[in-house]
């Protein structure tokens, strides 16, 4: 144990898989705390991490752009723990000095191919992505770190200003409407709906996205109206990061910046359509959360969303908005769990 001084984790994508490597820092730490941890990770994801306490450093490479490996095959790593398993982080590791390598074994793939094509079989609360981190790590398990991230800067200016613009303090809302696989998108008259809604009881709605959707977003928030502002394309992810810590409320599809705002510790409703929470990223503990999924025999359909459906995406029509409302206002009265 003692002589573990420098370990360095890898995890290249997706985003939702990036932000839950968060608890694996800490378990690290708890187990090596004179340690010094690094994080490998794409540079798009880079930023997310600058602020975090239990690490010591945080590389960004592009594909194909290994630049960042220059510093690192300058320290002697103890311990290198390799959760992406693909080729670009074999060749990684190829390339760095190290004592001892622990890989991430994906071994549900077969209990997933019995769930979509059989609909047979079932997961534990074990196959959580963070308990199968932990484990490739050699740690134990069964006590999950909270999936946190930190943000030291304040928010953005021009977004305070926004917020701030009409005189009155407001609760908000932060809504991820689209993914990168269009399957699981909720309906956009659902989320108008609901933005609606809150925006009747006082609140602010915040539309985030990626640049490629951010036409969509403002159409989004012109139909919402008053009080609700479009995001996407406007923040890098830190900053996005930096609103988000301050939001009362996040809904979202099964995506990246949905996990991000449980991250961040915001109460968080997530829309499960071909996908299902029972592959993996579903979430746990604190803060509290809302499952949104049908019961639908076509469904999950994929572990990763596709953008091809026959049966015209019934499994998140099928999630009907006046449902989604009831339960978010059940979460915004839920309480953090009290730890001992």
């Amino acid at each position: 144990m003692a002589e573990t001084k420098n370990i360095l984790v890898i995890r290249f994508s997706s985003m939702g898989e990036v932000v839950l490597t968060a608890p694996l820092f800490v378990a690290l730490k708890q187990c090596f705390s004179e340690s010094s941890i690094y994080l490998l990770t794409d540079s798009r994801f880079e930023e997310l991490f600058k602020d975090n306490p239990y690490l010591s450093g945080v590389s960004g490479t592009l594909k194909n752009d290994w630049r960042a490996l220059e510093k690192l095959k300058s320290i002697e790593w103890d311990l290198v723990v390799d959760l992406q398993r693909d080729k670009r982080s074999l060749l990684a590791v190829e390339a760095l000095p190290y004592k001892k390598m622990t890989r991430f074994i994906d071994n549900v793939y077969f209990r997933e191919w019995l769930q979509l094509w059989l609909r047979a079989g079932s997961f534990s609360d074990k196959n959580s992505i963070v308990y199968r981190y932990l484990k490739a790590a050699e740690l134990n398990g069964e006590e999950l770190p909270p999936a946190r991230l930190i943000f030291n800067s304040p928010v953005p200016s021009e977004v305070r200003l926004m917020l701030e613009s009409s005189g009155i303090i407001r609760p908000s809302v932060a809504i991820f409407p689209f993914s990168s696989r269009a399957n699981k998108n909720w309906p956009m008259e659902y989320f108008i709906e609901v933005g609606s809604f809150f925006v009747v009881k006082g609140w602010n709605i915040l539309i985030m996205g990626s640049p490629a959707k951010k036409e969509f977003c403002e159409l989004l928030a012109s139909y919402i109206g008053t009080h609700c502002y479009s995001l996407a394309g406007k923040l890098t992810l830190y900053e996005c990061g930096t609103v988000l810590q301050h939001c009362d409320l996040a809904l979202g599809n099964d995506t990246g910046l949905t996990h991000l705002a449980r991250a961040c510790g915001v109460k968080t409703g997530i829309i499960f359509g071909p996908t299902t929470h029972q592959f993996g990223l579903y979430p746990y503990g604190d803060p509290p959360f809302k499952i949104f999924e049908s019961g639908l025999w076509c469904r999950p359909c994929s572990t990763r969303g596709g953008n091809i459906c026959f049966f015209g995406k019934a499994c998140v029509g099928k999630i009907r908005p006046e449902t989604v409302i009831k339960e978010l206002i059940e979460l915004i009265s839920l309480k953090p769990e009290i730890h001992s």
